[in-house]
């Protein structure tokens, strides 16, 4: 027995039987069915043998009708069978409804779990296919479809917390209204699920699942439902709303006890979905769901802080999008009021950032994964500030986009890249990325656009954001995809001076200090994103075409790892095909790529999603199964005698493997086991043996600094001493560079970097100022540093008194001064060589 007064009421309304009535051509209606009811015809008169049949039970499992489906030349027909009996007292299954009062299907179950969440769907099959996909709750439907709701009973549902599930189709959603309605004036607590806009129409939970919802997905729909109908909503005394929307409408008059002045309508109806804050406690704001007036469904999160002022901002902000309201001084006025103070019981958490939040995966546009708390997460940017979004088929976009990839080494990789973003934080990968670099026409920006296609599309070059933005629009953007992927297209958008700081500042997910206006030091966000980045020039190059001519630091270069696209690929005509290995009988690589980017532009930001739910689903497995090919990767690439920085760049290679042979193993791409291995391998041996992989490469850049330094200044900035040229030889020299003449092959400038001579068993030697070393020839570097691996190399030449690099050399006229000193052997030194 229980204290539960509404649950005794839903107990004995599911255990009421139905009322028997006359019928003068049937007789009699009899439910539930007798033990002597005779069995249900295997075939009928007219449509022969049912392809399926559903059976109505009441709470103690007696059968009270049943519903086939017959299969016809002109498609599926769907009879509702009852039992009557005639005149002459026999029972005979015949066809028909029955009239009004008609019952639920699963009145069983829903009688067995009294406590749990209904699951309310239209058509037996469907919930059938409900409740198998979500065991924990009750899926009922109602006979007849959407027509017949005034037919049925609903008293069983009386009390219970509900989500409608419609069907994707205008009839569907408004079925599911008429049901909210209908279960809320019978005491249930009901809301209708929102379905994503792009559901196939009239889809429903018996078919099989698109690709862009699946199970965790829909659960969440309907969690959502559930607890909004759960939710209490309360609105300040004298407010009230309907269909038609908000209004102030109290229900006395003035002090003096005057008629109630006629209502006042505010704005459009509204939900208030949640009262949300940040991840601090702070910032609390009311989140609105409403319509616009195309039937979109909006959201818009207004902070309780913006209405302390007139908040113009705010009517501002909803009337823009799409919400109606009344612009009279105090229709504005009560509206600020009732915004004010109203509350709910629902609560959600705001995230500046996108990526993994308490087990959910959230995106701009939506959010994948099952909360590990009762609240909801909510990305509290503006999803259309990305390009985070979906369209097309997702069928289509694997036989045209990902499909033709295979084979194609680089697009393979860059593909990969893009499911490698969500894996960064569970495999412990740094951020950074990769700047795919060739010329025009090399297919680069079609291989961005189609790895970009993973994850979203509709912007103006597909998914990809632009490098020419601020730093607090970078930092904004960044945030927006942290733990999946930021494609960049074009870096020479990006100034010289900037491109260095900006690269090193997006790879590391730090933002710049800032002070609140109290003189606070603000939370810093940070982020983690897989960069993809295009141009035709790379970082280095970049960075030095700034004034000063700087040079980008190796952890610069690690950072965003430098590839060259242009694979040296012969194709028709005898001309390169740029990033393509293979075009897959395309006429030409133009007509390949021209296909690549099309398909990409109508077909978008599926795969990504379904790649976290699948992942989601035994994150366990997915992640140790990664963390094995990355172990598998870097024994297949690495050779005894790497690097450091060599390895380095190997793991994030890995990490871009990993992610293309999980998201082939989860079917997400049509790729074959070992693809995206083979695409990753053969560009990291590329990329290795352009960056070196035996020896530090700044070691490397030193050792090229003094080469180049000497080729082209050997002749200009250094003088000939004493022991090899005469002193009335070197006195000429001097006259001769006061008199602008100058022999071949002898100091031009006053700027000398030092001075060179010959040394028996050494030959030519090149002794540099160390002032100059220090500030010029090694500048951005450290100079001890370079000095030591020229040392190590072999070049450097010093008396070695005290451990110490310098060489003491006798300079006519000045004495015994102390000098680098670096052979001329260097100039035939192997600086390339990579042990490859």
């Amino acid at each position: 027995m229980t204290d539960d007064a509404f649950a005794r009421i839903s107990a004995e309304a599911a255990n009421a039987p139905v009322t028997a009535r006359k019928s003068s051509d049937k007789g009699e209606l009899v439910a539930p069915a007798p033990a002597d009811a005779p069995s249900l015809p295997s075939t009928w008169r007219g449509v022969g043998a049912p392809s399926a049949c559903w059976t109505y039970r009441d709470a103690d499992g007696r059968i009270l009708r049943h519903v086939l489906r017959f299969d016809t030349a002109e498609g599926k027909d769907i009879r509702p069978v009852t039992l009557w009996r005639g005149t002459d007292g026999r029972l005979k299954w015949m066809f028909g409804a029955g009239g009004d009062g008609r019952p639920l299907y699963g009145l069983d179950r829903l009688a067995a779990r009294p406590n749990a969440g209904v699951l309310l769907v239209e058509g037996e099959k469907t919930a059938d296919g409900a409740q198998q996909r979500f065991p924990d709750l009750v899926a009922v439907t109602w006979p007849g479809g959407s027509n017949a709701i005034a037919k049925t009973d609903l008293s069983p549902l009386a009390s219970r917390t509900i989500a409608i599930w419609p069907d994707a189709d205008e009839p569907g959603r408004k079925a599911a209204e008429t049901l909210r309605r209908a279960t809320v004036q019978l005491g249930a607590t009901a809301s209708v699920v929102r379905l994503p806009e792009d559901l196939p129409k009239g889809w429903d939970l018996a078919d099989e699942w698109p690709a862009h919802l699946g199970t965790l997905r829909s659960r969440a729909l309907i969690d959502a439902a559930l607890s909004a109908g759960k939710t209490e909503t309360v609105a300040p005394r004298g407010f009230r709303s309907d269909s038609g929307g908000w209004w102030w409408a109290p229900e006395t008059g003035g002090k003096d006890g005057d008629a109630p002045p006629p209502p006042l309508w505010l704005c459009g109806p509204f939900q208030l979905a949640a009262m949300a804050r940040d991840e601090d406690g702070l910032d609390w704001s009311l989140v609105l769901d409403f319509r616009d007036m195309d039937g979109r469904i909006k959201r818009e999160i207004i902070g309780r802080a913006e209405l302390a002022g007139d908040a113009v901002d705010v009517r501002r902000r909803l009337m823009g999008a799409g919400l109606p309201i009344a612009t009279g001084r105090n229709a504005r006025e009560r509206l600020q009021s009732l915004l004010g103070m109203m509350v709910t019981s629902e609560r959600a958490r705001l995230v500046s950032s996108s990526g993994w939040k308490h087990g959910i995966y959230v995106m701009p546009h939506r959010s994948i994964g099952a909360a590990s708390s009762t609240e909801s997460v909510i990305f509290r940017g503006r999803a259309g500030g990305t390009y985070h979004s979906d369209a097309g088929e997702y069928d289509e976009w694997r036989r045209l986009v990902a499909a033709p990839m295979a084979g194609n080494a680089v697009g393979v990789f860059a593909m990969s890249a893009a499911f490698a973003g969500p894996l960064m934080r569970d495999l412990g990968a740094e951020g950074g990325g990769f700047h795919l670099r060739g010329g025009s026409s090399t297919a680069k920006t079609t291989v961005l656009t189609a790895a970009g296609s993973v994850c979203g599309g509709g912007g103006p070059i597909g998914f990809l954001q632009t490098w020419r933005n601020t730093d607090n629009a970078l930092e904004a953007v960044a945030l927006a995809h942290n733990d999946g992927l930021l494609a960049l297209d074009e870096l020479r958008a990006l100034s010289p001076e900037a491109a260095g700081a900006a690269a090193y500042a997006l790879a590391t997910g730090a933002t710049k200090g800032r002070l609140s206006a109290s003189a606070e030091l603000r939370t810093r966000p940070s982020w983690r994103v897989m960069i993809l980045s295009t141009g035709e020039l790379s970082l280095s190059d970049l960075i030095r075409l700034t004034r000063s001519k700087d040079k980008a630091y190796a952890g610069q270069e690690l950072r965003l790892i430098d590839v060259g696209v242009d694979m040296e690929v012969v194709g028709p005509g005898g001309k390169s095909m740029g990033a393509w290995h293979t075009i897959h009988g395309a006429e030409t690589p133009a007509a390949f790529s021209d296909a690549i980017k099309a398909a990409s532009g109508k077909h978008y930001g599926h795969a990504l999603p379904l790649f976290i739910e699948r992942y989601i689903g035994q994150r366990t497995e997915m992640r140790e199964a990664a963390a094995a090919l990355q172990t598998a990767f870097l024994a297949q690439v690495l050779v005894e005698g790497d690097h450091g920085q060599a390895r380095r760049g190997a793991q994030r290679f890995a990490l871009v493997a990993a992610a293309g042979e999980l998201a082939a193993a989860l079917d997400v791409v049509p790729w074959s086991r070992g693809e995206a291995t083979r695409a990753c391998a053969i560009l990291f041996k590329r990329w290795a043996a352009a960056f070196g992989r035996e020896s530090i490469r700044e070691d490397r850049e030193a050792l090229i600094r003094v080469r180049a330094f000497i080729e082209r200044y050997e002749g200009s900035r250094f003088r000939w001493l004493k022991d090899d040229v005469s002193d009335a030889e070197s006195y000429a020299v001097e006259a001769a560079e006061r008199d602008g003449k100058l022999r071949e092959g002898e100091a031009r400038s006053l700027d000398v970097a030092g001075y060179k001579g010959t040394r028996e068993g050494i030959g030519l030697i090149y002794h540099f100022n160390p002032e100059f070393v220090r500030s010029e020839l090694f500048a951005g570097m450290d100079a001890s540093a370079a000095l030591k691996a020229i040392k190590d190399a072999g070049f450097l030449i010093s008396n070695g008194e005290g451990g110490r690099l310098t060489n003491k050399v006798s300079v006519p006229g000045v004495g015994k001064r102390n000098f680098y000193s670096i052979a001329s052997g260097i100039m035939e030194a192997d600086l390339h060589g990579d042990g490859s």
